[in-house]
């Protein structure tokens, strides 16, 4: 027989075992296949017995090793209750044990990876409650904060004084929450501007691995922009460094580059809100494109323009002092 037999021979579980003593290793019999030409040697015909070599594992099993031929491999495996025979030609049987054991292997692999991505914890995707997907995204609500944190966004296209393209996200925070007068520190949520809040407060909603640059902007009200105008230039300037120190203690994880912008007081020659605080909003730019331009502030104060003019954002810079003169600058402050 030029092939190879496996036998498998599975005893009842139920099956008692038997009454007499098991025999001892050497009057055990060997058993023989019935095919003979596996166990003719060369020498006239005359079979040859095999000579196993027996190795026990336990008392109750043993594996038996026994090489009929050359080319012939006889394997037994005597448990308690099962015994396992495996004989036949060297290569074949040594190339399905092989094959048996890569198998193997491989079903505990994916069974081992089917339970490790079954336990894996998702994790939350960032969600933004208001405007443009492109800005900052807000990931919580803080139970301290009386409303969750509402930024009117857009975006714009545009390009510096030499025709680099450069792409900014304009974020405008919107009522209930703005500066409180004369304060740069809190924010205020009602007309008498009595309960108030940290700006942190608010800024600790974001998500906090942003790693786009960031342009935050100073703004103030029209009090006393006639009398004292730069008392509110000074504020607004004041303004814009806490956020800077802000969201460079927030956005630590990738310390994205930070700039400023000093807008200065509302102008006098403008027609007032008639409540100034409309006039102190908390501004911040992400810049998606362009950020390497030589004239990077040229890029920004266009897109201020086309935000107004072309889209009719709800945030007009040219209404500030500062907007046409050359103290209006876009100020690397940290992170570089």
């Amino acid at each position: 027989m030029s092939g190879w037999v496996f036998s498998f021979l599975l005893w009842n579980k139920d099956r008692k075992p038997s009454d007499q003593p098991p025999k001892p290793r050497s009057q055990r019999v060997t058993p023989r296949s019935q095919n003979t030409d596996l166990h003719v040697s060369s020498e006239g015909g005359k079979p040859r017995p095999p000579s196993p070599v027996s190795t026990p594992v336990s008392q109750e099993s043993v594996l038996t090793v026994g090489k009929v031929s050359d080319d012939v491999v006889h394997i037994e495996a005597v448990g308690e209750k099962r015994k396992l025979i495996i004989f036949g030609r060297t290569k074949p049987v040594l190339a399905c044990l092989l094959l048996l054991l890569l198998a193997v292997i491989g079903y505990f692999t994916l069974v081992r990876g089917g339970k490790n991505s079954g336990t894996e914890t998702e994790k939350p995707t960032n969600t933004i409650s208001v405007g443009d997907i492109s800005f900052i995204k807000v990931v919580y609500t803080d139970n301290h904060l009386p409303k969750q944190p509402d930024w009117k966004t857009t975006t714009v296209e545009t390009t510096d004084s030499q025709g680099n393209a450069i792409e900014v996200v304009l974020g405008v925070l919107w009522d209930p929450y703005r500066w409180v007068m004369a304060d740069t520190h809190y924010v205020a949520v009602d007309k008498e501007e009595r309960i108030r809040y940290k700006i942190e407060d608010v800024i600790k909603t974001f998500q906090a691995d942003e790693k786009r640059p960031i342009v935050v902007v100073g703004t103030a009200s029209h009090e006393n922009v006639k009398e004292n105008p730069q008392e509110e230039i000074g504020r607004a300037a004041d303004r814009a460094d806490k956020l800077v120190a802000i969201c460079s203690d927030h956005f630590r994880e990738n310390k994205p580059h930070i700039y400023s912008i000093n807008l200065g007081g509302f102008r006098s020659d403008k027609t007032p809100s008639l409540f100034s605080a409309s006039e102190r909003r908390v501004v911040l730019l992400v810049i998606t494109q362009g950020e390497n331009s030589p004239d990077l502030t040229s890029g920004i104060k266009k897109a201020f323009i086309k935000a107004k003019e072309e889209q009719n954002f709800i945030f007009d810079a040219r209404d500030y002092s500062l907007f046409d003169s050359e103290r209006m600058r876009v100020m690397p402050r940290a992170n570089f």
